[in-house]
């Protein structure tokens, strides 16, 4: 049973760019959309009150190790785009991107 209501978590996605965009798994999210190497959005089925939004996301360029970064940048009520980065810092496609988003509705 999940918890629903203040302080839940609105939003969550799994996703991948390698290849395109696309939703393994997700809650409240109706479409990913891929604007080049390294760029997503992750579209919300329901827009928040404004983008004052709190997100948590990680991923992994391919299956060796090392680190990865996922940044959340330009927060909109209605999406949030991600830029995707590999150990050099360069943008990259992810095989597997994650996030989590907390905010007010409605």
């Amino acid at each position: 049973m999940g918890y629903h209501g203040d302080n839940a978590v609105d939003v969550w996605c799994r996703w991948h760019t390698n290849g395109g965009a696309s939703i393994d798994d997700s809650y409240q999210v109706s479409s990913v959309s891929d604007n080049g190497t390294g760029y997503s959005y992750v579209n919300f089925s329901a827009s928040f009150q404004n983008s004052q939004y709190s997100v948590v996301s990680t991923g992994q360029e391919d299956s060796g190790g090392g680190g990865r970064v996922v940044n959340p940048k330009s927060p909109e009520s209605n999406r949030c785009n991600f830029e995707t980065r590999n150990v050099s810092n360069s943008t990259r496609d992810f095989i597997d991107i994650h996030c989590i988003i907390c905010g007010d509705h409605y």
